[in-house]
């Protein structure tokens, strides 16, 4: 299963995935270019291919979650 890299995009913030988790409308974004998916996809979605930047490295919100720093 894929794992979700340690360095994302820098539009990925703690506070846009925790208003993800907290919206619970399934969510994702692009670690490697930033962008939102544009479907819905369950939060621990792992490695879905990014519709703009053709990479596998789309992460469902509370995977996300599940790594940021305590």
């Amino acid at each position: 299963m894929k794992e979700l890299p340690r360095k994302w995009h820098r539009s990925i913030t703690a506070q846009r995935i925790v208003d993800a988790v907290e919206c619970d409308n399934g969510e994702a974004f692009c670690a490697a270019c930033g962008e939102e998916y544009g479907d819905y996809l369950e939060g621990d979605a792992r490695g879905v291919t990014c519709p703009s930047c053709d990479k596998p490295m789309v992460f469902g919100s509370h995977e996300y979650l599940m790594s940021l720093p305590l």
